[in-house]
């Protein structure tokens, strides 16, 4: 069924497995994939609208999170982990990757919220774990290299961006690259005890780190939301200009 009016407004009394919140797009090739509760991957087309493809569904158990497109890579956050699919640029067809990122460390825990944001961009991957280290998140920097034939690939992890000092509670909630820049947003970051808001929130300024290269951990400028709104930061777009 379409999300209509009707189905959206069913989402308040059930859940409606056929409506998709989350969605990538790719504006090179005119393509936006998107991920729902059904644990299904669809890419539509964004000259026509029709659904050109169902992808393997990601694993049992889980919904896709936080997906993610660039040429011929998907990436789909789910709890703990991201699912791969690569393009075969010989039959024009998607297929799942066996392979599922996780970070490359014995300390790493459950429930570190690992896949909550994906961004792609050519070779490199930014993947947000806004719950590791109590809460504080970290950022995993993945690059893709061939590692045989010409659609054979492979992530592997260059870098980990650990969150800046200061009040900073909720960094990798959101993340962004384009262009060798990197952007990561905190939602939570002035989290100070203020109660600002008439139900008695404490404060959440909200601020987005940028970094000019996945090479160094400083970041070279930090956007601070200055009003009176909350979650700023929760959503992070980079484009060519």
């Amino acid at each position: 069924k379409e999300c209509t009016a009707e189905a959206q407004q069913a989402l308040l009394d059930a859940d409606c497995s056929d409506c998709y919140p989350q969605v990538a797009i790719d504006g090179d090739s005119g393509t936006a994939v998107l991920t729902s509760s059904a644990k299904e991957v669809k890419l539509m087309s964004l000259i026509d609208g029709i659904f050109r493809a169902i992808l393997d569904p990601i694993d049992i158990g889980s919904s896709g999170r936080s997906p993610a497109i660039s040429g011929d890579s998907i990436a789909v956050g789910i709890p703990e982990r991201v699912i791969l699919y690569e393009k075969n640029l010989f039959t024009e067809t998607w297929l799942q990757s066996t392979t599922r990122l996780k970070p490359e460390t014995q300390e790493f825990l459950n429930e570190e919220r690992f896949g909550s944001s994906v961004a792609i961009d050519g070779e490199i991957m930014v993947v947000g774990a806004p719950g590791i280290n109590v809460n504080t998140g970290s950022a995993y920097i993945y690059q893709r290299t061939q590692t045989g034939s010409s659609s054979e690939y492979a992530w592997s992890q260059v870098r980990k961006i650990r969150r800046p000092g200061g009040d900073v509670l909720d960094f990798g909630g959101e993340v962004a690259v384009k262009g060798g820049l990197i952007a990561i947003g905190d939602p939570k970051f002035g989290q100070n005890g203020i109660n600002l808001f008439a139900h008695g929130s404490k404060s959440e300024r909200g601020a987005v780190f940028v970094y000019s290269s996945y090479e160094s951990e400083a970041y070279t400028s930090r956007i601070e939301n200055t009003e009176c709104m909350r979650w700023f930061g929760s959503k992070v777009v980079l484009t060519d200009e």
